[in-house]
């Protein structure tokens, strides 16, 4: 793999140490970059207390399988939007513990409506940051399937 290096720094911010330069920066890997995507499009936040799901693919397709070899932990969901029903769906599991947060980035500028999770009505939370709206709900990480209608699109004032 190729690292990728992040620098916090101007250049001409490093300082000499016995004819060896020391950068004052963050030098990151490819593995820095791929967590970085993992958590801003695919939205998956799992550290060793919990794990939370805030997917931004809107009306993009997209699969995840992680493993976490240090703690020994996976999460993996597929996810996919149709246009001509306006729902998204999403097929979910992890061996996370306990409960965790999964929040979904409505496309079109619409609403979240209907949550159902392996068939049965759920209760679905309306989350707006910015001009972003997701539809959230609390969950199990068993393998569930979940299906989410989406309303009319909000109308500008």
């Amino acid at each position: 793999m190729v690292p990728v290096r992040f620098s916090r720094t101007r250049p001409g911010d490093e300082t000499k140490e016995e004819g060896k330069a020391q950068l004052k920066c963050y030098a990151g890997s490819a593995g820095a970059l791929a967590g970085v995507i993992f958590q801003g499009l695919y939205g998956v936040y799992l550290n060793d207390k919990d794990l939370n799901l805030k997917i931004r693919l809107r009306d993009q397709p997209g699969q995840v399988h992680l493993f976490e070899p240090a703690t020994g932990e996976y999460v993996s969901y597929q996810y996919s939007y149709l246009e001509g029903s306006r729902t998204l769906k999403l097929t979910y599991e992890s061996n996370a513990p306990g409960v965790g947060q999964v929040c979904l980035l409505v496309p079109g500028n619409r609403q979240p409506g209907e949550l159902r999770v392996d068939g049965e009505k759920k209760t679905l939370k309306r989350a707006v940051t910015g001009e972003d709206t997701y539809g959230c709900f609390v969950t199990d990480w068993k393998a569930h399937q979940l299906e989410l209608r989406i309303s009319d699109p909000v109308k500008q004032k």
